[in-house]
């Protein structure tokens, strides 16, 4: 093994995880100058891991980066002990020694757009340091992380970032800052204790369905021993899973901290420290810990520990000895400031110091006089700097670094010690070059409490190893997909059961014989000059020279991968690849490949020969396998890990092209590695030519399009960006009274809606025989008629239909429902049974298929059997321009559904129709069922009847108004007419019926498509958007602008309420993603900046309650709307919004236009020439 690594028991795996701004990367920059990566000086400011240009430039992290970190770590609580008995590291006396641990720390983004870089760290890591700003307290990104990392079954840590704001920003007392971080710490409880709840009653609810127990419920979360949690039965699985996700200072699984300063402390660390200092001597460490956060204070004359009440003068424990130092520092250096005649830049002039306010007899003086105005000190100079023996330094800052130091003395470098005397701290000063309130703060907090040694100490105690994750923990979320045992043979399966063997017990060999196995779950692009691979870095100048590029630098692909069992070794063996769709189907085609490992260190990455089990590397050569994640393995009988659903979906989508066609190769290329590098991007190439280039969100297309030009295809090709694609979906309306009489409105003649009657909506094929929401489409050589209805699905009763549970909140809309589709029921619960019944398919954008009552028992399926001399086929009625007109000089007559027909012929399959109308509508109905009935609902059921899903699932793909998907909508087969013909021999069976001409699937299919389309058009037509939830934080002054531009964008605020402990409002809204575009801007322009960017994800669809065809027809109308525009189609020269999105669609997609201008009289000769 080599030097760098430690053994997997040694080792840990965390990320840092957070909302946007809650201090991830400043944190990090405090265990790295632990490390002596950065410099004392420079952490918390230079943010190390933002590596990237654009991530200095916008102050976010846009891509994850990890870093291995060494630690000493002394306690030794969950390390496993030797054969003696004695943990490792202990010397013959049984004393504590220090042990040497190494964290691979990932630090992820908080911006929704990069989430996807957030679940690749979920996924390779065992614990998680949920950062949390103490005055934003929980925001919306907070609570979604929280569930992705449960979803993972990460152990969590809980930090709460930015303590000195309470005493700097808000001002609060001592006291006031411990509520406040109760309240924090009991609301993120809450929603842990939700979050678990609730997922056991929906995993419960699906292992009970499926399996008819709970057996395979236990077995899959059983295992929480190597926190001291007994496994138990499902009924104790609720508690377990929430001692795990219940934070709780006492236990150490809370940190709290101040990043910018580099300070922080735990409880159980602080409780030993006053135990060591003798502040409270009569209490052992275990004792004290119990009591110091909670509502108890501490009684020096006696020693007792007493109930604290809110309204209690005395301060409580942790106000003590906690904060109470910690406000002693930060306001003795204001005063020692504001002594030499400055402004002190952590308060401000006229702020009173929180602390002093409730202690105004313990020593300290100078703050303030009566009126509130501040007091300097005589004959001290403005010009000079702070020093130790500066007002303020010498009594306050002194005594107060004295009081609950957490800096272990012993292992403590002697620069890192707390100063003993003013000699000490002015050395310290001089030698950190501080000189400024925040650089004097930082040098002497860091030592008083530091940071990284609260941090990593709890990562160490509370963080499981990888044997621990692999084996218990984490065994079912790393573990390899289950290979389908009649497509192996027994050896091929015990070969499989002896990799995930060693997967679960992490196993670290040297034997090639033994399996060695790691997954790679992300990609990252570098610059080769950060890889410390001189060999390798020859090899690219050659490959480079040899394709003409004159050696130009090339980015490489490097793969992020935890090794799960064995050792991997560079260069020397090949590893079998299996992509996240493996099956077992394709065993002979196992792509292999040789690899290059690296140690991630930020942006470096330096080159070693082997890693092994329970580390993570980065690794070269995987990049020709084109895949988003890849699992190695020695051996040919492993299997990928298993994958989950991460739940996200672009929202921006562009579509992409160069200037030139003689770069389009290069394109290409630049895309495949941009859709690589980048897990959440999706490059999709439609039938058109177009490349479309989807992201999470604005800020990530902007990202992507620029590593698109700057490291994938050079800033030399031209690019033309289109402008951004919204996607929108088709449905549609009732229409009025349609469910109060079943038959009177199939037999209704209403008014032909208007986009029946315009170009290019009533060229659509089959329209002409459809009406109301029904078409009659006739299979192509007219062998066969389906009668297709479509009527609007709400999305309730589709989520209950899809969920196969009754709620009682779509009562309503069930019972509509039933009486538009004709069934009688006496309760919507028996209603929701019978529709049950009659679902042949559902899909998972709101739209449904079912078959009516009549063709399911073959009621209304119809054999239509004509004379012999005449055409067999189904009755086929055609249009008349106008009554009385002939055809090939027989007289024509018009019925009354506006058809015309031959009086002479086919009147037998007229007959049928008519018949068929009557079984629709359930009247004149025979009682028995005829033979060629028989037979057609025979042959209907064999041969026919499993092509409707894919007509369904092809006919929802696209609409008639923009070809977008359709959504919301359920479709009804009503009947079914088949042409037969009958043999001349009679026998009285149905084998005397057979079809009259040959009908395949795939032409069933095109005919539902066509009657699904035709159904929609001839009914109220509506569009759907998706809506996005915004959430963001407003100053009360900004609120006037923010509602503003809200109302102006269509949007909609869901709520609005007070950050306790500030003045900001928290505000939650929804609006149209067509509105999205530009709304960040916007909102910084109109409201100065007093608002946050604003995150938005993706919500619902909703529909666009507007007709895209309606028109001003009455007087008033008129009035109101102005006089219609004649355009060519007579369009409505109004602000109609829906048929504003409609046409934008059709033009982007080369569709005819509907306001395209048509020339009229063009035979007439016009001239532009002005007569003088």
């Amino acid at each position: 093994m080599s030097k760098i690594f430690s053994s997997p028991e040694n080792t840990r795996l965390v990320t840092i995880v957070a909302h946007v701004d809650h201090g991830k990367t400043t944190l990090a920059d405090s265990l790295c100058e632990h490390n002596g990566i950065i410099s004392e000086r420079l952490a918390g400011t230079i943010r190390y891991l933002d590596s990237m240009e654009e991530e200095q430039r916008r102050g976010i992290t846009i891509r994850s980066s990890a870093i291995a970190l060494k630690h000493s770590y002394t306690t030794k609580r969950n390390i496993p002990k030797s054969k003696s008995g004695k943990p490792p590291g202990n010397d013959e006396k049984g004393n504590q020694a220090h042990e040497n641990m190494l964290i691979h720390l990932m630090d992820s983004p908080g911006h929704v757009d990069f989430a996807m870089e957030v679940s690749s760290a979920l996924q390779i890591c065992d614990g998680a340091i949920l950062v949390v700003d103490i005055v934003e307290g929980m925001c919306a990104r907070t609570q979604s992380i929280l569930r992705e990392a449960y979803s993972q079954r990460l152990v969590p840590i809980l930090v709460l970032n930015k303590i000195d704001r309470l005493c700097t920003d808000l001002g609060l007392t001592v006291n006031e800052a411990y509520v406040r971080i109760r309240n924090v710490v009991e609301s993120i409880n809450a929603a842990a204790s939700s979050m678990i709840r609730s997922a056991r009653a929906q995993a419960l609810d699906y292992y009970s369905q499926d399996n008819g127990d709970i057996l395979s419920f236990e077995k899959k979360w059983e295992g929480y021993d190597c926190l001291g949690i007994s496994s138990g039965n499902a009924n104790g699985l609720e508690e377990d899973l929430e001692l795990i996700w219940n934070f709780d200072p006492v236990k150490g699984n809370v940190v709290f901290t101040s990043a910018l300063y580099g300070w922080g402390f735990a409880v159980p660390h602080l409780a030993r420290s006053l135990f060591q200092s003798k502040l409270i001597p009569n209490m052992k460490p275990l004792v004290i810990r119990q009591y110091l956060f909670g509502d108890f204070k501490y009684r020096k004359d006696d020693g007792k520990v007493l109930k604290w009440k809110q309204n209690d003068d005395q301060l409580t424990m942790f106000a003590e000895y906690g904060l109470g130092p910690l406000w002693d520092v930060i306001t003795g250096v204001s005063k020692a400031q504001i002594s030499l005649g400055q402004d002190s830049v952590l308060f401000g002039t006229s702020t009173k110091y929180s602390y002093e306010k409730e202690q105004p007899n313990n020593g300290h003086h100078g703050y303030d006089d009566d009126n509130g105005k501040r007091v300097k000190d005589q004959g001290v100079m403005a010009t000079t700097k702070i020093k130790a023996t500066t007002t303020g330094m010498a009594d306050i800052v002194m005594n107060a670094l004295q009081v609950g130091s957490t800096t272990n003395p012993t292992t403590a470098m002697q620069f890192m010690k707390v100063p003993q005397t003013l000699q000490d701290m002015q050395r310290i000063l001089d030698k950190s070059n501080a000189s400024s309130e925040e650089t004097i703060l930082r040098a002497l907090l860091r030592r008083h409490r530091p940071l990284s040694d609260a941090v990593l100490n709890a990562v160490c105690e509370i963080c499981p190893s990888p044997v621990d994750a692999s084996s218990k923990i984490r065994k079912h979320i790393l573990s390899l997909q289950r290979p389908d045992a009649s497509l192996m043979d027994e050896n091929s399966m015990s070969e499989f059961v002896k990799v995930q063997n060693a997967v679960s017990r992490c196993e670290v060999t040297h034997n090639e014989m033994e399996p060695t196995l790691a997954h790679c779950c992300k990609f990252v692009s570098t610059d080769r000059i950060h890889v410390n691979d001189p060999e390798l870095f020859s090899q690219l100048e050659n490959s480079t020279s040899s394709d003409g590029n004159d050696g130009k630098p090339a980015n490489i692909m490097l793969g992020v991968a935890r090794v799960l069992c064995g050792t991997l070794v560079s260069k020397k063996v090949e590893y079998y690849c299996f992509g996240p769709k493996y099956k077992e189907s394709m065993e002979n085609n196992i792509p292999k490949c040789r690899i290059r490992l690296y140690v991630l260190m930020g942006s470096t990455f330096l080159k070693v020969d082997q890693v092994p089990a329970g580390h993570i590397c980065a690794i070269y050569g995987l990049e020709e396998m084109q895949l988003k994640s890849v699992t190695l393995s020695s051996s040919r009988h492993g299997m990928p890990l298993r994958s989950f659903k991460l739940g996200l979906r672009p929202l921006v989508k562009v579509n992409v092209e160069a200037v030139s066609n003689a770069d389009t190769a290069a394109l290409e290329r630049g895309l495949a590695k941009l859709s690589l590098a980048d897990a959440a991007v999706e490059v999709i190439a439609t039938t058109k030519g177009e490349r479309i280039l989807a992201c999470l969100g604005e800020i990530h297309l902007e990202q992507s399009i620029l590593d698109l030009r700057n490291e994938y295809i050079g800033r030399d090709i031209e690019l033309r960006i289109s402008k951004p694609i919204v996607e929108f979906r088709e449905s549609t309306a009732w229409f009025e009274n349609e469910w109060d009489d079943f038959e009177h409105f199939y037999n209704q003649e209403l008014v032909p809606l208007r986009q029946t009657l315009i170009p290019p909506y009533c060229e659509e094929d089959g329209l002409l025989h459809a009406k109301n929401g029904r078409s009659r489409t006739i299979v192509s050589g007219r062998g066969m008629a389906l009668h297709v209805r479509v009527l609007p699905l709400p999305a309730e009763v589709h989520a209950c239909l899809e969920n196969k549970a009754f709620q009682e909140q779509c009562s309503e809309d069930l019972i509509r429902l039933g009486k538009a589709l004709n069934i009688n029921s006496s309760s919507p619960n028996e209603l929701f049974d019978k529709l049950l019944e009659l679902v042949a398919s559902i899909d998972s954008h709101g739209n449904a298929f079912l078959e009516s009552e009549g063709v399911q028992s073959g009621f209304c399926v119809k054999g239509v059997v004509c004379r012999p001399k005449e055409p067999k086929e189904v009755y086929m009625p055609r249009v008349a321009q106008e009554k009385n007109v002939t055809d090939n000089g027989n007289k024509v007559e018009a019925d009354k559904d506006g058809f015309q027909e031959q009086s002479s012929k086919i009147d037998i399959a007229k007959s049928d129709y008519e018949e068929m109308k009557g079984r629709i509508c359930c009247r004149n109905v025979q009682d028995e069922i005829q033979l060629k009935d028989s037979k057609a609902f025979r042959v209907w059921k064999d041969e026919f009847r499993g092509s409707l899903v894919g007509g369904f699932q092809s006919g929802c793909a696209a609409g008639p108004l923009c070809e977008e998907p359709i959504r919301g909508i359920v479709v009804i087969l009503e009947g079914i007419e088949m042409a037969m013909y009958e043999r001349r021999k009679k026998t009285g069976k149905e084998d005397d019926y057979n079809l009259a001409h040959p009908i395949s699937g795939g032409m069933v299919v095109a005919a539902l498509r066509t009657g699904i389309r035709t159904s929609i058009l001839t009914r109220p037509v509506r569009l759907m958007e998706g809506h996005l939830k915004l959430t963001l934080h407003s100053s009360l002054s900004a609120l006037g602008p923010l509602y503003d531009v809200l109302s102006r964008r269509r949007g909609r605020v869901i709520s609005d309420a007070m950050v306790e402990g500030t003045d900001l409002i928290s505000i939650e809204a929804t609006l149209p993603q067509s509105e999205s575009f530009g709304l960040t801007s916007e909102l910084m322009k109109k409201s100065s900046g007093q608002v946050t960017a604003p995150e938005l994800v993706f919500s619902h669809w909703e529909m666009l309650d507007e007709d895209p065809f309606w028109i001003p027809t009455s007087l008033e109308e008129r009035e109101d709307y102005g006089e219609i525009v004649l355009n060519g189609d007579i369009s409505t020269g109004i602000a109609n919004t829906a048929l504003k999105f409609i046409r934008s669609i059709r033009e982007r997609k080369g569709l005819i236009v509907d306001s395209h201008k048509i020339v009229v009289a063009a035979e007439k000769q016009r001239t532009l020439a002005r007569k003088k």
